[in-house]
């Protein structure tokens, strides 16, 4: 839980450059101090009412991996879905000082693109920024932060990597044998990553997306956050302040399992859904239309 400032000047956005298809805007968060921010915006094609989506990833990634799926689906639906890249990411500012970059900066670059949105959003946020996700509820009484929304995908629990981390860390240890994130040495550990079926070299092309770097050197990139996240803080249950959340897990996910999904499930009173046959990315691979729609029944299903 980290302490959040009032809200100040809203933060101000680049002249937008549209992607190929014309269908994203790629823009920049900027403020007085502090990192700029990639942010991607899929512009809805009508005026539904539907309230709005912001997308946060997880470690290694950045905004780039909603725009395969996700963030078309969520804008094709009539509502506009925006995702961030947290410093360091993407092409976000703040990559040389990573390694250093603890999970309240991150927290800091949420919020700002949580109040870049046009009314309060839907917060769809994956794995180690579902976490950073939870720990911003604390702000929700105060108005610092509003939020119509929770939807947390292969998301750490509320008590961060003190209870998954060993397993995490067994996981990423025969992944590091590998030689690289993402050319795991079975074809098993490619599912727990980007779900069943997934072809090599999809998986490779998005390990070119994630780095060429050693996995060691990834995990060195973000020792602080990473160290930080396995000390547990407190979080505000969303249940206490009313907030609609959903879990939404993949079947093969080997990183966040089951168990962990249902702890954050019965903490937070929220709604659970599997995708079969996805795994801990299930916004990337063949499996990404199937989370995409079971995103869209959910918030049908509540009404948002």
């Amino acid at each position: 839980m980290y302490e959040i400032e009032a809200p100040g000047p809203p933060a101000r956005a680049g002249a937008p450059v549209r992607d190929a298809t014309g269908s994203i805007e790629a823009t920049r968060l900027t403020r007085p101090s502090g990192p700029s921010l990639e942010f991607l915006v899929h512009r809805p094609g009508g005026r539904s009412g539907a309230a709005p989506v912001l997308l946060v990833h997880g470690a290694f990634t950045g905004a780039w991996c909603w725009t395969e799926n996700w963030l078309g689906a969520l804008g094709g639906r009539g509502r506009l879905a925006a995702a961030v890249s947290l410093r360091g990411h993407g092409t976000s500012e703040g990559r040389e000082a990573l390694a250093w970059t603890g999970l309240h900066d991150f927290a800091a670059d949420l919020t700002l693109a949580i109040r870049a949105m046009p009314e309060p959003p839907i917060l769809v946020a994956h794995s180690i920024g579902g976490l950073i996700a939870q720990h911003l509820l604390a702000a929700l009484p105060s108005g610092h932060v509003a939020l119509r929304g929770l939807v947390l995908v292969g998301s750490l629990p509320p008590e961060g990597l003190a209870l998954v981390g060993p397993q995490l860390g067994l996981s990423l240890g025969l992944q590091a044998l590998a030689g690289r994130f993402g050319r795991t040495p079975d074809v098993g550990h490619r599912n727990a990553m980007f779900g069943a079926g997934i072809e090599p070299a999809m998986a490779a092309a998005y390990a070119a997306r994630i780095g060429t770097d050693t996995l060691l050197t990834l995990c060195l990139n973000a020792f602080t956050s990473l160290t930080q996240a396995y000390l547990p803080l407190p979080v505000l249950p969303a249940w206490a302040v009313g907030l609609p959340t959903l879990v939404l897990h993949g079947s093969d996910d080997r990183l966040v399992d089951p168990t962990a999904a249902a702890r954050t499930v019965l903490y937070h009173g929220a709604d659970l859904r599997s995708i079969t046959g996805a795994g801990h990315c299930p916004m990337l691979g063949p499996r990404a239309p199937a989370g995409a729609a079971a995103l869209n029944r959910w918030l049908d299903e509540r009404g948002l």
